[in-house]
């Protein structure tokens, strides 16, 4: 088994999610990894959490993705449209990877820190012409 396929494997599981959003809030929640039961090499990815905004009234938030890996690579998909990529993994070290995602004007540069298997950090730079911020989520594992 390769490192980047170690990594995929590792993600598995639950997730304490802690993401603060600069100039805006931060988020506090459970995220899970879980194996799709007809596809082995695919996780499909479900948080929820809590969004306390700087200033006004807390939202609850949910997002969910598709982590899926095929030939040594780990590709993001959005899970409600079909294979509409998010970023590809790119490795730049052994538990170091970055992905990129164009939206409009804006791009969204992703910086994953594996330090498995009992945490991860994934921070995007978000960057346009209204926008120049920083969003960074402390992932840790829990058992449930």
């Amino acid at each position: 088994m390769n490192s980047i396929h170690r990594i995929f494997c590792s993600l598995e599981g639950y997730w304490k999610l802690s993401r603060s959003i600069t100039n805006q809030g931060s988020i506090d929640g459970i995220a899970c990894f879980k194996k799709k039961a007809d596809h082995s090499n695919v996780l499909f990815y479900k948080e929820k959490g809590v969004f306390t905004p700087l200033n006004g009234k807390s939202l609850n938030i949910s997002q969910e993705y598709e982590y899926r890996y095929s030939k040594e690579k780990i590709n993001v998909f959005f899970a409600r449209e079909c294979d509409r990529l998010l970023h590809a993994l790119e490795f730049v070290e052994s538990n170091k990877a970055s992905g990129e995602h164009s939206c409009g004007c804006d791009t969204y540069l992703a910086i994953y820190q594996f330090n498995l298997p009992d945490e991860f950090e994934l921070t995007y730079l978000v960057k346009g012409p209204n926008k120049d911020y920083q969003i960074k989520t402390v992932f840790k594992k829990i058992t449930i």
